[in-house]
């Protein structure tokens, strides 16, 4: 029977899915490299593929954070969702793997089981994540570009290929957004044991699928608009970049943003093009979502956890 307790987390896990499909597919879509309804299938299968087979260290890293009740994991759910709205309301983007470990920091902190080293850790990935991709982004921009124009093919045959490889790093990216995500958005559900880590995979795997599944199309075609414009070349470097980086935190066992590195990533790309070409006005509106995101989030799973230790 599925836990009543558990739907804040499906929610954060089906917006997590809906928003960042797009900029995983995006590029894709627009450049017709790929179909719309086949772009949603793509990812929500390769999703799935990322949660179970990537994801275990993770939910490792989250379950040394701080200790969960039923209670608690409840609180963290309910804050995550609420913090989805709040940033929302706002207009200002939103990490959600930072508002599901946002939440859980708040947790530790109103328990007083803060493990500074696994916030550390933490807060260093986050910070790491657009530099990273923006670094790989730059260094082999030039180095696989120089290899397409060797290829012994006509502009077409070209094109073809770069169309090609556009839809094979898009399916990596969303296999990384599944192996990376699924455990910011369940892990307190597992170390509250209400869940066993098969049953808590599955469960968030089908949120954020279903929540792919689920991405309007017009969002498709504006992504990676608003700081500069891709063509397919560099949207496959962006992808790439991107995937890259949100794999190795897999593998670190920290669930960090896609979207930051899809930024970095174009960031990157804005750098080696030239600074004018990137919106600075709304660079410097991401990094305050990015900073208020896990700061709103943090906040009021320790507020509901507090009222909730208090009357009951």
């Amino acid at each position: 029977m599925f836990p009543v307790e558990t739907a804040g987390s499906v929610l954060l896990g089906w917006a997590v899915g809906r928003n960042d499909t797009a900029h995983i597919f995006g590029p894709a879509v627009a450049s017709q490299s790929l179909r719309y309804f086949h772009a949603l299938l793509l990812c929500a299968l390769f999703v799935i593929a990322g949660s179970f087979l990537g994801s275990q260290a993770a939910f490792h890293t989250l379950a040394s954070l701080s200790s969960q009740s039923v209670t608690t994991a409840f609180a963290a759910s309910i804050a995550s969702a609420v913090t989805i709205f709040v940033m929302t309301m706002l207009r200002l983007p939103a990490s959600l793997s930072q508002i599901a470990i946002g939440s859980i920091i708040g947790i530790s902190i109103a328990q007083g089981q803060v493990n500074a080293t696994g916030l550390e850790t933490v807060f260093a990935c986050w910070g790491f994540t657009p530099i990273m991709a923006a670094c790989i982004s730059l260094l082999i921009y030039k180095p696989v570009a120089h290899l397409f124009n060797k290829l012994p093919v006509t502009i077409f045959g070209q094109d073809k290929i770069i169309q090609i490889c556009l839809v094979g790093t898009c399916c990596y990216a969303a296999y990384a957004l599944g192996a990376n995500n699924v455990a910011g958005v369940m892990s307190v559900f597992v170390t509250s044991k209400v869940l066993p880590v098969l049953a808590a995979v599955f469960i968030g795997s089908m949120a954020i699928a279903a929540g792919a599944l689920m991405c309007p199309k017009q969002s498709m075609f504006t992504v990676g608009s608003k700081l500069i414009r891709l063509d397919p070349f560099s949207a496959m470097i962006v992808v790439f970049s991107a995937a890259l980086t949100v794999h190795f935190f897999a593998f670190v066992g920290v669930p960090v943003s896609t979207s930051q590195a899809v930024t970095g990533a174009i960031l990157g790309i804005g750098i080696m093009k030239g600074m004018q070409t990137i919106r600075l006005k709304t660079l410097l509106m991401m990094f305050v979502g990015w900073l208020c995101t896990p700061a709103v989030a943090g906040v009021l799973s320790f507020l509901l956890i507090t009222l909730f230790l208090q009357y009951t």
